[in-house]
């Protein structure tokens, strides 16, 4: 859908996403330092799918030899675009979409559904575009993904390229397996990842991380109860209400969970890190999510 927007919406300007979407992981900055030159391609390309003048990396500052490299790969072509680099504070959640807009052009994707082609934008990031480029460079399929394997549990981390359908254990395998403290290996980052409970568990399309935690990183805490104290208010990119997302789902309010805009959260965990309770804010959201997905459908 994004390579191929509605008629009615003029695209003008693509970013190629250069913010990694959570902490631990770096699979972009490898990519962007290793591939340079095919994503500089793969943004072209998908610049010209859509009909897009302007094309922009945005970058985090702390990769400033990824911001480099670009900028001097970008300053010996002859794209027949308007091309920059931008740099962006180093801030979670600064690689969600709609952050990333609004810190680059100061555009706000609209709520409720919204999309950043409303607003003349699409956003790719780096291993997507990486992967169109050699789908047409080379025709080769999606068989294959960047993958950080990181953590406290987790003897060699290394950034990795493996197929699609890898099991967890024979990656970890590879990186010298996990410490005798492993309490917990996650599919994802900290922020938004989830536990699995075993190791036969494939690499997919999403997994852009394989976390695995010692017993100190990943203990758990009891919920207390809110203090009102308004730091997830505070905390939240998208402008939402946590705590009453979190009271509301517990006494089963749908009427009220929909009426404080729970679709608009994209579970980027800020609201749990941030909680003095320790409440898991953001699981509420999911089930609020999915009870009232579930009522649509019945």
């Amino acid at each position: 859908m994004k390579l191929n927007p509605p008629k009615e919406k003029k695209i003008d300007t693509v970013i190629i996403n250069g913010c990694e979407c959570e902490p631990y992981i770096t699979i972009d900055h490898r990519l962007m330092l290793e591939r340079t030159a095919d994503l500089i391609f793969g943004a072209r390309l998908v610049a010209r799918a859509v009909g897009a003048g302007r094309l922009i990396f945005g970058i985090e500052e702390n990769k400033p030899n990824a911001i480099e490299k670009i900028r001097a790969e970008l300053g010996s072509l002859q794209l027949g675009l308007r091309t920059e680099v931008v740099p962006l504070k180093a801030k979670y959640p600064q690689g969600g979409e709609k952050m990333l807009i609004k810190s680059i052009l100061n555009r706000e994707v609209p709520p409720k559904g919204g999309l950043p082609m409303d607003v003349g934008v699409v956003v790719h990031n780096v291993g997507t575009t990486i992967a169109i480029a050699d789908a047409v460079r080379f025709g080769t399929p999606l068989i294959r993904r960047a993958v950080t394997v990181t953590g406290s549990a987790v003897r060699e981390p290394k950034n990795l390229i493996v197929r699609i359908g890898t099991l967890f254990e024979d990656i970890l395998q590879f990186c010298g397996g996990l410490t005798d403290d492993v309490a917990k290996v996650v599919m994802g980052g900290p922020m938004t990842g989830f536990a699995v409970s075993s190791l036969d568990v494939p690499v997919v399309k999403g997994t852009s991380c394989i976390l695995a935690l010692n017993r100190k990183d990943a203990q758990s805490f009891e919920e207390g109860d809110c203090i009102r104290c308004g730091r997830c208010i505070r905390a939240c990119p998208m402008g939402l209400m946590p705590n009453y997302l979190g009271v509301y789902t517990k006494r089963k309010n749908w009427d009220k969970v929909k009426e404080y805009n729970v679709t608009d959260c994209f579970e980027c965990g800020c609201c749990t890190y941030v909680c003095p309770s320790r409440i898991y804010l953001v699981h509420y959201v999911k089930v609020a999510k999915k009870e009232l997905q579930l009522r649509k459908t019945v």
